[in-house]
């Protein structure tokens, strides 16, 4: 989807209790999330559509972690 906004615009927008922010380019829906992968230092989320893994920022590693883990049992 190609959006003239920031992607905190469009966060903001849609609210945080159903999306969450990745990485600096990927806003995704927290339900769609099947799995969390973690190897040594990075860490990745495959979603259900097309289970392409998406990378986890290190920054936010924690905070995506924090969210997920009563939805996937982590």
């Amino acid at each position: 989807i190609i959006v003239r906004q920031s992607l905190k615009q469009v966060y903001n927008k849609l609210g945080q209790s159903h999306f969450i922010q990745i990485h600096r380019s990927h806003l995704v829906n927290k339900g769609h999330v099947i799995e969390y992968k973690r190897k040594e230092r990075s860490h990745w989320i495959m979603l259900e559509l097309n289970k392409t893994p998406l990378p986890i920022s290190r920054r936010r590693q924690r905070e995506v972690k924090k969210a997920l883990i009563r939805q996937l049992k982590i």
